[in-house]
């Protein structure tokens, strides 16, 4: 499946657990979470910017911070190999 919406279907068929807040790793991914918008809160972002920039600037702020990372690593554990 190709072309729009093939993100639909590619997190409709991942085993994403539900939350328990009683798991370690789920608890870890949350707190990640809160920290990347609050790194994401602080990049300076213009309405004149096109959405593609903007989500540039965004990444690599999140990369610069280290969450970004955390997050995969976090969601690699998470996931079944």
């Amino acid at each position: 499946m190709a072309g729009r919406g093939c993100h639909l279907y590619i997190a409709a068929t991942l085993p994403i657990p539900e939350y328990d807040d009683t798991e370690l790793l789920h608890r870890n991914l949350a707190a990640a979470a809160r920290r990347a918008e609050a790194v994401a809160a602080l990049v300076s972002l213009t309405e004149a910017q096109h959405f593609t920039a903007k989500r540039r600037a965004i990444r690599a702020a999140l990369a610069e911070d280290g969450v970004a990372a955390e997050i995969e690593a976090l969601v690699d554990a998470l996931l079944p190999s």
